[in-house]
């Protein structure tokens, strides 16, 4: 089984985060409220099970995909749990990819 393919209007905006002005994707969550997304997968087998985001049909959705739920498989990670501009998250490679992404905005 594959995802199903988006058709324009399900397309993520780029847009930068209010908090660090980072360019996340924002896509609608299950509620129609926006969820602003990492861009790029992550490795769900390095990633806290409870982070763990999908996107199906333009949608966020909590927990694995159902086209691929193994820790082999990739997930997606919302912004909030690695800005720069929020508190450092307990989980090593959350922090470390905070800390990547402050560097990059270079911030001391």
């Amino acid at each position: 089984m594959t995802a199903p393919a988006l058709d324009a209007a399900q397309q993520p905006l780029s847009i930068p985060c209010p908090e660090c002005g980072l360019l996340s994707e924002s896509h609608p969550g299950l509620d129609g409220e926006a969820i602003l997304l990492c861009p790029g997968l992550f490795p769900a087998a390095s990633m806290p099970t409870q982070i763990w985001r999908h996107v199906c049909g333009g949608v966020v959705h909590l927990g694995p995909s159902p086209f691929g739920s193994s820790p082999e498989h990739v997930i997606r990670i919302e912004h909030a749990e690695v800005c720069p501009a929020r508190p450092e998250p307990a989980h090593p490679v959350l922090a470390a990819l905070r800390e990547h992404l402050r560097t990059f905005l270079g911030a001391p």
